[in-house]
């Protein structure tokens, strides 16, 4: 186990409950999800004063999160400094599913006036961004947006990615 202040650690042993590894919180949330306690005068979270105790720098763009599938463990070994992209993906690994994009994509285009027919001929029209938009009456960025590969790609096509660069699929 990381060795961590003593005075913090008898602190959050008074409100865990141990479950083999993890060290469940049972003490107060916020937003649901995030164990809190009162340690010299400060109100935060406790991992944040885990990582704060043990030197780690979690100020800069960094969560203090669990690496265990658990949101109540508050174990040292088990919190770590991660970005918001990391703990995003980590929360929500569907959300790189070309399956499910493609069901977004879907949704949106219903609700759309641009069909895919007029997005191919805006990819194929000669001319300014501007002008173009003038001419299908769209945005300069809904143009761009197109003509980059961002948006309005086929999604039934296996090779996207090499017809398009421009279409990033999230790793």
């Amino acid at each position: 186990m990381k060795s961590i202040n003593a005075r913090l650690l008898s602190r959050i042993r008074r409100r865990i409950v141990e479950d083999g590894d993890c060290w469940n919180w049972t003490g107060a949330f916020r937003k649901k999800t995030i164990p809190v306690i009162s340690f010299d005068g400060k109100k935060g979270a406790v991992r944040r004063f885990i990582l704060d105790d043990l030197g780690i720098d979690s100020a800069h763009r960094h969560l203090a999160t669990h690496t265990c599938d658990n949101f109540r463990c508050v174990n040292p070994d088990h919190v770590a400094a991660m970005t918001r992209k990391t703990v995003a993906r980590r929360a929500y690994p569907q959300a790189n599913d070309l399956l499910r994009r493609r069901k977004l994509a879907d949704a949106a285009r219903k609700r759309s006036k641009i069909t895919m027919e007029i997005a191919q001929k805006i990819r194929e029209a000669q001319g300014l961004y501007r002008e173009v938009a003038a001419r299908f009456n769209v945005t300069y960025g809904v143009v761009a947006r197109i003509r980059r590969g961002e948006t309005w790609n086929s999604l039934d096509n296996p090779f996207i990615q090499l017809l398009n660069p421009g279409w990033k699929r999230q790793p």
